[in-house]
């Protein structure tokens, strides 16, 4: 194998796994019913129960992102959620930086129904991962969350995010964009966007989130979005 000590190794798409974190202390009095459980289904697998529904959806169609994976893929490595044990994990396989995104909740808080619960969710994990990164702030950077239902919160958490020093935040390209990001109620979150120095990451278009927008309507708000995937 070719030696890379000498060339910057960067893990591109690095992943937590805040879904295996407790966030009831980290939310307000109020919503703490509401934080993630996970638990579960009736045939073994580990789902995560959020606004009353089973995520990923155990049978037929329904939210979520998870389907057929090797037993590797499914893997969990205590790294994970402990940024001591990543570290030496990126020491042993060479890796200098790693940019981290979240996993379960990241991929589903812009599916849920209720706005402030989003909002809340989102602003709890990147606490989180904020505090998970301060074991080495020049070798993990955070990927933070930014409620889609709710441009005017949304806008609050970027700022937040900038503040404590995340490198850009997830936009995903589903139909929550394209029922709510293309319209005029963007403006200001794109206004608050341009005059940061932060970018946003668009990344996946989860294939069971359930859509109401037509198809034509979906394309043009992700084409729309899709050229803004880049980090500062």
């Amino acid at each position: 194998m070719e030696n890379f000590d000498h060339v910057l190794v960067i893990d591109a798409d690095g992943h937590v796994y805040e879904g295996n974190v407790d966030l009831t202390s980290r939310m307000p009095e109020k919503w703490r019913s509401q934080a993630p459980i996970r638990l579960k289904d009736n045939e073994g697998n580990s789902r995560m129960l959020l606004e009353g529904r089973l995520w990923s959806a155990s049978q037929g169609l329904g939210p979520g992102v998870s389907g057929p994976m090797t037993e590797k893929a499914r893997g969990y490595r205590p790294g994970m959620v402990d940024p001591v044990a990543r570290l030496k994990d990126m020491d042993e396989e060479g890796i200098d930086v790693a940019i981290l995104f979240g996993t379960q909740i990241a991929l589903t808080v812009n599916g849920l129904m209720n706005k402030e619960l989003a909002a809340v969710l989102c602003h709890a994990v990147n606490q989180w991962l904020m505090e998970y990164c301060s074991a080495d702030f020049k070798r993990l950077l955070a990927v933070g969350l930014i409620p889609c239902q709710d441009p005017a919160a949304a806008v609050k958490e970027l700022e937040y995010l900038k503040k404590a020093g995340a490198v850009t935040a997830m936009l995903p390209t589903n139909c929550t964009v394209s029922i709510i990001w293309a319209t005029a109620c963007s403006i200001r979150f794109m206004t608050a966007l341009s005059r940061s120095a932060c970018r946003l990451a668009c990344i996946h278009k989860p294939a069971t989130t359930a859509c109401s927008a037509s198809p034509a309507s979906w394309a043009r708000a992700a084409s729309a979005f899709v050229n803004m995937s880049t980090f500062t």
